[in-house]
């Protein structure tokens, strides 16, 4: 009676707007009826060439064969599969729904995405020879609508339907129907673009959101829920999926009919937090042939991969974290190793054929932050920079991440140890431009897992003895628990062995809580069941859902950060945990950042190699590592002029300083997912 009552005043505002939404409506999707004792059938729909669009039956039955095929939705039975085939698309089933565009002929069934190869008006008919359509019965209403990219259905008959978006505090969004009408009240109230009628205005109302009209498009982002109609823009407050529907009570869904194609973008960002300039060297050795190694090998352009990891990020964060390039600096030949060994062209050649592999030592970090035409540690100190990407391939030595300065702890690999002039704490990342971007970003979360190891004092599976273990909680390696948290760089909630980011296997999750940290319960009373489909099954979407679900909430809980990104990006407060008041109340605020510019290198001076002298380094274990998932790479570009290059012959190295190898005090004794290789080293060898 209730839903009888709200619509019956909802008529009176119909006599009103009937006439304009009627008038008023774009031209978007067609709905037209398709009789099954028919030939071909005008939909008076014009498609171009090109253009993609989509056929799908909404109510109705038919069959090619009355009394003798059953009725069905326009999917037909079997193709013909014989030469005597008399039907206009032999290949497609008996009796189903197809196309013709033109002279092409498409098969449509059910439903089916068409993209158009010659311009013509879309004709309909079942696929039965014309001499036998005299026994054929039923009809189909079919809908023809283009398809938008990036737009997603939305169903009138569903209640809370999820975007494949997800949004951040702050963040302004904008919400648009693009295609399509849908009526809460299928004969009574005119098909309309969102927009609905008119508000309930009765105490019994029962819409998800009274004060919008009745039928109207309207969203939900965590606990908010905001109005749309055929447009709107949201500033963020919560931090979640975007959610849609339409403005009715979910016990009145059954009498509602037809779709919406929406539109969710990003239109303005927060200003970022978090600013952090990065400092890329890239070593390119040039070879006899006139070209450099990433020519000649077809590896990924540096530039390219620094600006898709730039992005991920930027994204992930919700805008909050920004990096900057502020220099590139390419150097023209092969680094100096740890023992002192420098590979040429000839012997790199052979170690990558197994002929011989004269060194397997890791690279002489020294060597490099101690470069005065480079000065990396002066540009920390003076804080010009905060991280240096140095870009290298297979036997270059190089670990996906390590720290060098005072404090520095093990960052998926030991300190540098090298003596240097640091006096803060400089991240080295290691990527590789034999790889892609997948593996470039998969080095920070490895470099993420160890610093929320040191910071907390230990990591282990099948506990949530802290936040960072329930974060990082993996079902397959937890047999106490019947649930996981977001999973680990190698594992995925669902995982059940390294890099199982495919796996179709569903799990219950909490991850989506940790959005609210620290209001995230333990133990967990949210969860949701998921699997690889959440992230597109791939390693770059699992990592873009790992890193968007870090907790990025202002303030202190115990004296530990409510904003993860700060510890993936100042490693130096690991170190000051539980943190100080100035820390913690109020936030703490970013060092404004200059704006970036590419600095060029002064010209080395001509010096002789140097000798080492013998050095009691850590000796990396020769496992070769596989690379989490092989990537075609794409043509490569040449190295920008901007950037600085220096010749073979034109290093400035100092000699290695004998140091003994240090003892990491405080290191926890466990690994953190029991892994044979928590230090993961894919570059040392192929």
């Amino acid at each position: 009676m209730a839903r009888l009552s709200r619509r019956v005043a909802a008529l009176i505002a119909l006599i009103f707007v009937s006439a304009w939404l009627w008038i008023a409506l774009p031209a978007r999707a067609q709905t037209t009826t398709i009789v099954a004792n028919q030939g071909w059938q005008n939909t008076t729909f014009a498609a171009t060439a090109g253009q993609t669009i989509r056929i799908q039956v909404t109510a109705g039955t038919w069959t090619n064969w009355t009394g003798m095929v059953p009725l069905n939705p326009g999917v037909g039975t079997n193709p013909c599969g014989h030469s005597g085939c008399v039907e206009p698309l032999p290949s497609a089933p008996n009796g189903s729904l197809i196309a013709r565009i033109g002279s092409q002929l498409y098969p449509v069934g059910e439903q089916n995405d068409i993209t158009v190869i010659e311009s013509g008006t879309v004709e309909l008919r079942i696929n039965d020879a014309d001499n036998g359509l005299y026994d054929n019965s039923g009809s189909l209403e079919v809908s023809i609508d283009p398809v938008i990219p990036g737009a997603f259905p939305i169903e009138s008959t569903l209640g809370w339907q999820r975007s494949p978006l997800v949004v951040h505090v702050g963040q302004r969004l904008r919400v648009q129907v693009v295609n399509g009408t849908w009526t809460h009240w299928t004969g009574t109230v005119p098909p309309n673009p969102g927009v609905g009628t008119s508000p309930c205005g009765l105490p019994s109302c029962v819409e998800p959101l009274p004060s919008a009209p009745n039928g109207a498009l309207i969203a939900r982002i965590g606990s908010q829920i905001y109005p749309v109609g055929a447009t709107t823009d949201i500033v963020m407050t919560e931090t979640g999926y975007l959610e849609l529907r339409i403005n009715d009570a979910d016990n009145g869904l059954y009498d509602n009919s037809g779709t919406l194609q929406v539109t969710a973008t990003i239109i303005e960002q927060p200003a970022p937090k978090l600013v952090k300039k990065v400092a890329v060297l890239v070593f390119n050795p040039l070879l006899s042939n006139g070209k450099t190694l990433v020519e000649d090998r077809g590896w990924q352009n540096h530039a390219d991969l620094t600006a898709q990891t730039i992005d991920l990020f930027r994204e992930a964060s919700g805008g909050q974290l920004e990096y900057q390039v502020v220099e590139t600096n390419v150097r023209n030949y092969w680094p100096v190793l740890a023992d002192g060994y420098q590979y040429n062209e000839s012997s790199w050649s052979n170690a990558m054929n197994g002929i011989y592999v004269p060194s397997s030592a890791m690279v002489d970090y020294g060597v490099i932050i101690n470069d005065s035409t480079l000065d990396y540690c002066g540009k920390r100190n003076r804080d010009e920079i905060d991280e240096l990407w140095v870009y290298n391939g297979p036997y270059f030595g190089f670990y996906e991440s390590t720290l060098a300065g005072p404090g520095a702890y093990f960052y998926n690999s030991s300190p540098v140890i090298a003596a240097n002039s640091c006096q803060k704490l400089l991240p080295i990342m290691g990527p590789s431009q034999e790889r892609s971007a997948n593996s470039a970003i998969h080095n920070f979360g490895h470099r993420f897992e160890s610093t929320m190891r040191w910071l907390y004092g230990s990591w282990e599976q099948n506990r949530t003895a802290h936040p960072w273990e329930r974060f990082a909680l993996v079902l397959s390696r937890s047999p106490n628990y019947t649930y996981s948290g977001c999973g680990n760089t190698h594992y995925p909630p669902n995982g059940t062995q390294d890099y199982d980011y495919s796996n179709t296997t569903p799990v219950l999750t909490n991850c989506d809580t940790f959005w609210s940290y620290p209001n995230t319960p333990n133990p967990p009373t949210d969860l949701r069941e998921i699997d690889c489909s959440e992230w597109g099954c791939t390693e770059l979407g699992y990592e873009l859902y790992w890193y968007s679900r870090l907790p990025s909430a202002d303030g202190c809980t115990n004296g530990y950060l409510n904003n993860w990104w700060y510890y993936l990006t100042e490693p130096a407060l690991a170190n000051q945990a539980p943190h100080p008041a100035d820390v913690c109340s109020p936030s703490p605020t970013p060092t404004s950042s200059p704006t970036p510019t590419n600095t060029s290198s002064p010209t080395p001076t001509n010096t002789s190699s140097p000798t080492p002298t013998n050095t009691s380094s850590p000796t990396p274990t020769r496992t070769s590592t596989s690379s989490p998932t092989s990537t075609s790479s794409p043509t490569p570009t040449s190295t920008p002029t901007s950037t600085s290059t220096s010749s073979p012959t034109s290093t400035s190295s100092p000699t290695p300083t004998s140091t003994s190898s240090p003892t990491i005090s405080g290191a926890p004794p466990n690994t953190p997912t029991d892994e044979p290789h928590v230090v993961f080293l894919p570059f040392i060898r192929k």
